[in-house]
C-alpha cells in the first residue's frame, strides 16, 4: 500500500524526470521545469475557470505552451551555443514572472474539471484496505515504456546518445546535432506539460508554488537512475 501511495505521489516528478533524462543525455540541463510547470498549471486553470475555454482545448493549449517555450530555449541553446544552465535559469525567472502576471499573484481554483485523470483504474478492497491506482499512474508507466523503447531500439535514441557522448564525432558521422538537441528540449516540454496537467488535476488549485522544486526532483531522479551529467549515458 505504501509503495502504491509513493508511486501515485511521485508520478509528476517521474514524468518530468523522463524529459530531463533526454536533455541530460544530450549533455544539457533544464533548470526551468519547476516554474514552467507552475506557469502551465496556472494557464490551464485560468483557461478553464476564468476564460471560458473548454477543458480539452485548455489542456491542448497548455501542452502547446509547454512545448513552445521549450523549443524556444532549445533553439537558442542548439543554434547560438549558449550554455543550457544560463538559458534555462533565465527561463525559470521569466516563467515565474509571467505566471505571477497571469494569476495576479493569486491562486486559481478548479471545480473538478480534470477529475477524469484521477479515475481509479485499479480499485481493490482487501482486509479493510483499499488499493487504488488512478489513471495518471498508468500514463506515467506508459511514458516510461515508450521512452525506454525509443532510446534503446530506435535510430533516434542511438543518435541522441551519440550527440551526448561527443558532439563533434556525431556531426562528422552525419548526425544533425542541432536538431537532435532541439528535439530533446521539445520532448521535455511535452512531458513537463503532461506532468503539469496531472499535478493540477490532483490538487485542483493552481498557484505560483505548485511546481516549486520539481526541477531538483527531476534532475536528481535522472542522475540517481543512471544518467551522467556529462551526457551520453542513462535510460528510462
Amino acid at each position: 500500500l505504501n509503495l502504491l501511495n509513493i508511486l501515485s505521489q511521485n508520478t509528476c516528478a517521474g514524468i518530468m524526470a523522463i524529459g530531463m533524462l533526454l536533455v541530460i543525455i544530450t549533455g544539457g540541463i533544464d533548470l526551468s521545469v519547476g516554474m514552467l510547470s507552475s506557469l502551465v498549471a496556472i494557464f490551464c486553470a485560468k483557461c478553464i475557470a476564468d476564460w471560458g475555454v473548454l477543458t480539452p482545448i485548455a489542456v491542448i493549449l497548455s501542452l502547446i505552451l509547454a512545448v513552445g517555450v521549450e523549443i524556444g530555449m532549445g533553439y537558442i541553446i542548439s543554434r547560438k551555443k549558449v550554455e543550457p544552465f544560463i538559458i534555462t535559469l533565465g527561463g525559470m525567472i521569466t516563467f515565474q514572472g509571467v505566471a505571477l502576471v497571469i494569476c495576479h499573484s493569486q491562486e486559481v481554483r478548479l471545480a473538478g474539471e480534470l477529475e477524469a485523470l484521477k479515475t481509479n483504474v485499479l480499485n481493490i478492497q482487501a482486509n479493510g484496505i483499499a488499493l487504488q491506482l488512478p489513471i495518471y499512474v498508468f500514463i506515467f508507466i506508459a511514458i516510461v515504456i515508450i521512452f525506454w523503447l525509443l532510446l534503446k531500439y530506435t535510430k533516434y535514441g542511438r543518435r541522441l546518445y551519440a550527440v551526448g557522448s561527443n558532439k563533434d564525432a556525431a556531426f562528422l558521422a552525419g548526425i544533425d546535432v542541432k536538431n537532435m538537441t532541439l528535439s530533446a528540449y521539445a520532448f521535455n516540454g511535452l512531458l513537463v506539460g503532461i506532468a503539469s496537467i496531472i499535478l493540477l488535476a490532483r490538487v485542483n488549485v493552481a498557484n505560483i508554488t505548485i511546481g516549486d522544486g520539481y526541477e531538483i526532483d527531476a534532475i536528481a531522479a535522472a542522475v540517481i537512475g543512471g544518467a551522467a551529467m556529462s551526457g551520453g549515458k542513462g535510460n528510462a
